[in-house]
């Protein structure tokens, strides 16, 4: 029995309205991130650092001038490193947001002017803004609520108190994979799963593409059953077997790098 553990990643990042358009460069150093948004990335596969963004410069133009400027942020020697995110607020205005790890100074203020007059004219004009001092991670995990999919309940550390006595509980951090339940390729798989294992006994299984390794949990948590978890991304891979053993079946998933 093959279960594809993604059907469609891609489509859970695209499913974030407002994308990434360029990551931060690999070789930037970020500081303590108290109460401001972070990014993680990995510098290589081994080392993990993560940046603080305190800092926006935001502006709303058309789609076509919107993305002209974001080409433009990424040609320009001052801002080419920044973080910058596309977004559509309505079909006739789009937000190009620049993100800072501290606040932008002369020569990046300057660099941002230059560039939006040279798409949109000289009237635009970028918004300089301070990040908010808040708990971002409350604040993200408002609104990830659990996933109820068959007998099963995706669920985070949060969300504890929710689970039901019948329910078949699996416990995710997504972290830097992808693979909560909420995407509905997840939930689909999550219910075939569930009528499988219904309908008849299952000696072994393979989550192909894992991710956080909701899939592979879900039937060892079902069936007891091994399951080999496969991902291309060692990252993914490390934390599917962190979300196993939070979930108490590490003895029968495998995680395996392809």
């Amino acid at each position: 029995m093959t279960i594809r553990g993604k059907i469609a990643a891609n489509d859970e990042r695209a499913s974030v309205q407002n994308r990434l358009i360029r990551p931060i460069s690999h070789h930037r150093h970020g500081r303590p991130c108290a109460g401001h948004p972070r990014i993680d990335f990995l510098a290589s596969r081994t080392a993990p650092q993560e940046l603080c963004l305190t800092h926006t410069a935001t502006l709303v133009a058309s789609e076509q001038e919107a993305r002209a400027l974001v080409d433009r942020i990424g040609e320009d020697a001052i801002l080419y490193e920044r973080s910058v995110d596309l977004s559509e607020i309505d079909p006739d205005h789009w937000q190009v947001l620049v993100y800072f790890e501290e606040a932008p100074g002369a020569a990046e203020r300057k660099a941002l002017a230059t560039a939006a007059a040279g798409i949109i004219g000289t009237k635009a004009a970028f918004a300089i803004a301070a990040l908010p001092d808040q708990n971002w991670v409350a604040r993200s995990l408002e609104g990830l609520k659990p996933v109820r999919a068959g007998r099963f309940l995706v669920h985070g550390r949060h969300d504890r108190a929710r689970v039901r006595e019948n329910d078949i509980a699996i416990e995710v951090e997504a972290g830097e994979a992808f693979g909560t339940g909420h995407h509905g390729t997840t939930a689909a798989c999550l219910i075939a799963i569930d009528r499988v294992l219904r309908s008849r006994p299952v000696r072994n299984a393979l989550d192909l593409g894992t991710g956080t390794g909701v899939l592979a949990i879900a039937i060892t948590r079902a069936a007891k059953a091994p399951v080999v978890a496969s991902d291309i991304d060692a990252v993914a891979t490390r934390i599917a077997e962190e979300n196993a053993r939070l979930n108490g079946v590490a003895g029968l998933v495998h995680a395996v790098t392809a």
